[in-house]
C-alpha cells in the first residue's frame, strides 16, 4: 500500500469549488500531480 501525502499541496482558493469544500478542476490537477510525483519512480 501506498500513502500519498495530501498537506503539502497548496489550498489556496481556487483549489476549491464553490461548496468550499470539494475541490475545483485546478485542485484536482493539483491533487492528480501531487500523487503522480509521489508514485513515480
Amino acid at each position: 500500500m501506498t500513502w500519498v501525502r495530501s498537506d503539502d499541496i497548496p489550498a489556496d482558493p481556487d483549489f476549491f469549488a464553490c461548496d468550499g469544500f470539494h475541490p475545483a478542476a485546478p485542485g484536482y490537477r493539483r491533487w492528480a500531480q501531487a500523487v503522480a510525483d509521489q508514485l513515480s519512480p
